[in-house]
């Protein structure tokens, strides 16, 4: 009886070994790293713009958002969700206000708003 509980004892700690080795590798396989530009200011000053990268080992992870928010208010607004492969983004601010938005339409993965306290966003495809 003494041997058969050895032997159960060593093959739950070998399989939690072996489960622990595959949740390390899968980890390091899948690291990321989050990064934010600097906002970039409407002409009046009173919202902004940002992006923020979710940048990954694994490449077909990596994701990426724009979000506008006003000055000295927390909360953001998503207004584009954004695939691995983005090719050439443009933004800028014009007076009306609004937002222009230049990006491939296969980047975008989802769009969200509009928001009523926040200018417009036009998105054109190149």
């Amino acid at each position: 009886m003494k041997r058969t509980r050895r032997w159960v004892i060593s093959v739950v700690a070998g399989a939690a070994a072996v489960v622990v080795l595959a949740l390390g590798i899968s980890s390091q396989l899948s690291t990321c790293a989050y990064r934010e530009t600097s906002p970039a200011y409407s002409p009046d000053g009173k919202f902004y713009s940002q992006m923020q990268f979710t940048l990954c080992e694994d490449h077909p992870k990596s994701r990426a958002r724009l979000v506008v928010g006003s000055p000295g208010k927390q909360e953001k607004a998503v207004i584009l969700d954004l695939g691995p492969d983005i090719g050439e983004l443009h933004l800028s601010w014009y007076e009306s206000p609004g937002l222009h938005v230049r990006v491939p339409a296969s980047a975008i993965t989802r769009r969200y708003g509009p928001y009523p306290d926040l200018p417009p966003v036009v998105i054109a495809n190149p």
